[in-house]
C-alpha cells in the first residue's frame, strides 16, 4: 500500500502532511501538519498528493509536479482515471504516459503551489 501524505505551501515553506479540508466558503486549503508541535490544520495555497512513486534521484513526486526527463522534455503530473499520469506537451508521440513508465527516467524539475 502507498504512502499517503499531502504537500502544500503555507507562504513561507512546504507543509507536510496526511490529511486536507477545503472550506469552500473562504476558499482556503488546510492540511494536517504531520510532525508539528501540535498537529495543526495550517492554511495553505494548492495542495498536491503524493503520487507513491519517486524520481530517479529518489525525490518524492507529488500531483501538480514538472519533471524533466532525460532527453530535456518537460512532463506535467496529474491524476485522472484513478491513475497518475504524466503529460508531455512538446513531444505528441509521448504526449501523454502512464506516471509508472517514465518516472525513472526523470527528475522532479519544478514544484509549483
Amino acid at each position: 500500500m502507498r504512502e499517503i501524505e499531502f504537500r502544500g505551501y503555507d507562504g513561507a515553506e512546504w507543509v507536510y502532511g496526511t490529511a486536507v479540508n477545503y472550506d469552500k466558503y473562504t476558499n482556503t486549503w488546510y492540511l494536517l501538519e504531520h510532525g508539528g508541535p501540535d498537529d495543526d490544520w495550517i492554511p495553505v495555497g494548492r495542495v498536491g498528493q503524493y503520487t507513491g512513486l519517486k524520481d530517479k534521484d529518489d525525490d518524492k513526486i507529488f500531483d501538480g509536479d514538472y519533471l524533466e526527463d532525460d532527453e530535456g522534455f518537460v512532463w506535467k503530473v496529474y491524476f485522472k482515471d484513478g491513475a497518475y499520469y504524466a503529460e508531455c506537451e512538446e513531444n505528441d508521440l509521448m504526449a501523454n504516459q502512464l506516471l509508472s513508465k517514465v518516472n525513472l527516467h526523470c527528475q522532479v524539475a519544478e514544484v509549483i503551489y
